[in-house]
């Protein structure tokens, strides 16, 4: 299927809840030289470490087959670096979200341990990705 050429891509909290991450980036990758990604991730330094949940099809807000997926952050800066693409981490205290409704909700700083949690909804990650130059 094809789109167009795009100047910017913003993938915002959507990788978590896609069955078919590896298209569905390629796919992005293809249309821009540089994207804008925010995903929940897995804990894990392993650069082919992803797991797929079983999410609720029946709500508008989840996986539309049912099916989502928590790469590792390190899963997103392979697939990138395989496309020639470079990942610009932006991990920083400053983009967390706290407190809302009495809600801790998104975290972007915490520290790798490795466990492989899947850290619910508040274990994120994000990167500004650009086409490498050639």
């Amino acid at each position: 299927m094809e789109f167009g050429r795009f100047d910017f891509i913003i993938n915002f909290g959507l990788i978590y809840h896609l069955k078919n991450l590896d298209d569905h980036l390629k796919c992005c990758f293809k249309m821009s030289d540089e994207i804008f990604l925010e995903t929940v991730v897995c804990d894990s330094s392993d650069p082919y470490k992803v797991f797929y949940v079983k999410e609720n099809e029946n709500k508008d807000e989840e996986a539309l087959e049912g099916d989502g997926c928590r790469p590792s952050p390190f899963y997103i800066e392979r697939i990138a670096n395989e496309n020639d693409f470079e990942a610009e981490r932006h991990f920083t205290p400053d983009l967390n979200v706290n407190n809302i409704f009495g809600n801790n909700l998104f975290f972007y700083d915490w520290v790798h341990k490795n466990d492989e949690s899947l850290g619910g909804w508040g274990q994120r990650r994000c990167w500004r990705l650009k086409k490498i130059k050639k």
